[in-house]
């Protein structure tokens, strides 16, 4: 160390020449970052207004990557320092790079299909298979979601495009279903006034379009009945719980019971209230989307053949 220190040539590197050019380059290299900032900052202040969040952040990402290396670039050049051999090597390696990783340009081609095709925006509420969320963002190569129990999930494009997408909170105003099961002597009448009493009472709902109270089918495990309100996008899970919370205790007042469908209750012996000593249903219960209250007064008892 000492003899390489020893062989260094100090006049030349305290050299005014070289001093002013060391100076050019620094003061190239931090003015262009900050050139970069403020192009950024002016595209999204003036430019972008009225694009939306996934464009707002392609074009960020794009300004700053190419900004950024323009400046590397220029900082070279007043260094002394010829950039074409350092492009022409980067250019052989992303070569070799794109050959070894075949997954990543289909997820980058897949990318800006989804782009083009913008089946969703940064902030809407997707479901991809078994995966639902909030849009975080959108990028060539996945899409990263926020989930509502607050986990972060990264989806390769190409997995999204080769898979179905339903986008739950795509347009202003949805509807939401409740399915009821109700037992036969049930006045169906009474039923429609309080499920429209609970539309008009319910701030989240809205009375255009109007509510739907549509009694599908009578079958053994009782009446089904589907009932359906209106309400804007991001009251999404407002009014789903407090449309639930009203027709519990709606119902409740009236002394109407909720039927238990017959499959739910011979059901699976793992299943609830499928064996004997099962207690019944009470209260309200997710089923595949199908929320079921209470039990009837007189239990469904299991066949004589079926498995304790």
């Amino acid at each position: 160390m000492q003899q390489f220190i020893t062989t260094l040539d100090f006049s030349v590197l305290l050299n005014t020449d070289v001093l002013l050019q060391l100076a050019k380059g620094i003061a190239v290299l931090f003015g262009g970052l900050i050139a970069v900032r403020v192009l950024v900052y002016f595209i999204n202040r003036y430019l972008l207004v009225r694009a939306n969040d996934q464009i707002r952040l392609l074009i960020d990402k794009t300004v700053r990557i190419l900004g950024m290396t323009t400046v590397i670039i220029l900082a070279l050049t007043t260094f002394g320092v010829n950039p074409t051999p350092l492009l022409g090597a980067a250019g052989i390696v992303g070569v070799a790079l794109s050959i070894a990783s075949q997954n990543s340009l289909a997820n980058i081609v897949s990318g800006l299909f989804l782009i083009s095709e913008k089946p969703f925006m940064v902030g809407d509420l997707i479901r991809v298979s078994d995966k639902l969320g909030v849009v975080h963002s959108i990028d060539l190569l996945s899409v990263k979601v926020r989930t509502l129990d607050n986990q972060y999930i990264r989806i390769p494009s190409e997995k999204i495009l080769n898979s179905e997408v339903t986008n739950i909170t795509r347009f202003p105003i949805r509807r939401q279903e409740f399915t009821l099961f109700l037992p036969y002597a049930t006045d169906l009448n009474e039923i429609t006034t309080i499920l429209q009493s609970i539309n008009d009472e319910n701030i989240h709902c809205l009375n255009e379009p109007s509510p739907l109270v549509l009694f599908q089918e009578i079958g053994a495990g009782g009446i089904k009945v589907l009932f359906g309100v209106w309400f804007v996008k991001t009251d999404y899970v407002v009014t789903r719980n407090s449309v639930i919370e009203m027709i519990q205790r709606r119902f409740a007042e009236r002394g109407i019971q909720f039927q238990v469908p017959l499959f739910q209750a011979i059901g699976s012996p793992s299943g609830p209230g499928t064996g004997p000593s099962s207690p019944p249903l009470r209260g309200f219960q997710e089923l595949e989307g199908t929320y079921l209250a209470g039990a009837p007064s007189d239990p469904i008892k299991p066949r004589p053949d079926a498995k304790a």
